[in-house]
């Protein structure tokens, strides 16, 4: 398969993936070179490689913990994914099999529409903002049926417990809102499979309404109708919802600053790693079980000295 795309226009890099290649991330990987080929460039000859040549655009590259360790100034605005069947806790995001890895590559391209979909709303080119959404829309439903078709019956449990969930955000254009989805996202990047941000909720209700796969964590800020988060709930893998934000009523429900966001996000994580992993140990799932387990355990510790220091 060859995707073609010059240096200048792309803002995602495939770097020695194509030997690691399975029957799922291969037609993924297809089916987003034949919808976003502007967005993807595949090299599988390191030796070609001179990242001073290349464009100063913001680059996300995704390649293996070998390639990874061999670059030693990485310029400072990329940003890598790794596959590292290791799985090791260090500094970069990691995904320890080739479907996730590619996964997350389409959730990135997907996003891309959508925030591109924004920035042309806030300038009132509202054509231009419909066609980015449309193409988005159209990837995801594309990318759905992949999964739904080589993924869902191979499972002894539920697809979604194969998958890391989704946190959503809901968020307001007017809200400074970068260094909050900044924080949460670099805090909790190991639990979850990738960070969505919607800036209108009737993409952002399409987008929850069609995913029946993936469990999912919503923040919906507090200056969008309650009634948005109450009809979210009644999505089956719509597992947590929060209400952020300052807000001018009184509401125990409104979870009013970063610091009990984020304790409540763990709190809720810990719960879920915790059922998902009796999930597998009950199907004899041994090694997920303790996947999971271990996860729960990592955000225990992080619990533990983030709100409870010792003195």
């Amino acid at each position: 398969m060859i995707c073609l795309a010059s240096i200048s226009n792309d803002l995602f890099v495939l770097v020695n993936l194509s030997e690691h290649m399975t029957e799922f991330s291969s037609t993924v990987l297809e089916t987003l070179c034949s919808l976003a080929s502007k967005f993807i460039l595949i090299i599988n000859d390191e030796s070609t490689i001179d990242f001073s040549q290349w464009s100063k655009k913001s680059t996300t590259i995704f390649t293996t913990a070998q390639f990874a360790s061999s670059i030693e100034n990485l310029p400072k605005h990329f940003k890598m994914f790794i596959l590292d069947k290791g799985n090791n806790n260090i500094e970069q995001q990691r995904f320890a099999t080739i479907d996730d890895l590619i996964s997350r590559l389409a959730d990135e391209i997907v996003q891309q529409y959508r925030l591109e979909a924004n920035e042309y709303t806030k300038v009132d080119e509202l054509i231009k903002a419909k066609e980015q959404e449309e193409q988005a829309n159209r990837i995801y439903r594309k990318l759905k049926q992949i999964h739904e078709q080589l993924l869902t019956n191979k499972s002894p449990i539920k697809a979604s417990d194969s998958i890391s969930p989704i946190l959503i955000w809901l968020i307001s254009n007017t809200e400074n809102n970068e260094d909050d989805t900044n924080y949460i996202e670099k805090n909790f990047e190991k639990y979850f499979s990738s960070f969505l941000i919607f800036f209108h909720e009737y993409n952002f209700h399409d987008y929850i309404a069609q995913e029946n796969i993936t469990d999912m964590f919503l923040i919906i800020y507090s200056d969008y109708r309650e009634s948005i988060a109450q009809g979210s709930h009644q999505f089956s893998n719509v597992k947590y919802i929060y209400r952020y934000g300052e807000s001018k009523i009184q509401d125990d429900k409104i979870i009013a600053n970063r610091d009990n966001l984020c304790y409540q996000l763990t709190y809720d994580l810990i719960d879920y790693y915790g059922k998902l992993g009796e999930q597998y140990r009950t199907n004899n799932q041994t090694k997920k079980a303790r996947d999971m387990f271990l996860k729960a355990q990592s955000l225990c510790q992080f619990l533990s000295t983030t709100f409870f220091p010792s003195k």
